[in-house]
C-alpha cells in the first residue's frame, strides 16, 4: 500500500481545515469530508510542482490531480486510482478511433507510460523521446516531490 506522506503522518492539516478553524482530528473525518485549505486546482501545487513543457496533460495542468491519483492511499506505487496506467488512461482515451486510427492495439499490454509522459512533455501527445520509433527513452519525473512536509 502506498500512502501519501502527510496522510501517513497524520498531518491532515497540510490539505484540510475544519470549518471552525480548529485543528483537524480523526473525528472530523468521520463527520464528513473536511474542507480543503485551497481550491483543488491549487492544493497539490502547494507541495508538488510540474515542469513547464510544450505539451501538458489537461488534468495535470488544471490541478485536477485527483482525476488520476488518490490523495490518501492506494495499492499502486504511483498513487493511481486504478492498478495500471492502461486502465486509468482508458477512462478517457479509448474507443475505436483510439485503437485503430492511432494504432495503439498493436502494443498489447504495454503500459501507456512506456511511451507517454502523463504530466508534461516536449513532444506532441506527451510522447517520450524515441517513442515514435518504438524505442522510447526512460521516463524522467516531471512532477516534483517535496523534500519535507
Amino acid at each position: 500500500m502506498t500512502v501519501h506522506r502527510p496522510y501517513a503522518e497524520g498531518k491532515c492539516d497540510k490539505c484540510h481545515s475544519s470549518r471552525s478553524g480548529k485543528p483537524i482530528g480523526l473525528s472530523a473525518i468521520f463527520q464528513g469530508v473536511p474542507m480543503l485549505l485551497e481550491p483543488i486546482e491549487k492544493l497539490c501545487f502547494k507541495c508538488h510542482g510540474i515542469e513547464q513543457k510544450a505539451y501538458l496533460h489537461a488534468p495535470a495542468v488544471a490541478g485536477q490531480c485527483s482525476f488520476c491519483h488518490d490523495p490518501h492511499q492506494t495499492p499502486n506505487k504511483r498513487m493511481l486510482l486504478t492498478g495500471t496506467t492502461r486502465e486509468l488512461c482508458a477512462r478517457c482515451h479509448s474507443g475505436a478511433t483510439f485503437l485503430t486510427q492511432l494504432d495503439h492495439a498493436r502494443y498489447g499490454d504495454r503500459e501507456c507510460i512506456a511511451c507517454h509522459d502523463p504530466h508534461a512533455a516536449d513532444i506532441e501527445f506527451n510522447l517520450l523521446p524515441g517513442a515514435r520509433s518504438g524505442e522510447p527513452e526512460p521516463r524522467k519525473p516531471t512532477v516534483s516531490l517535496p523534500t519535507s512536509w
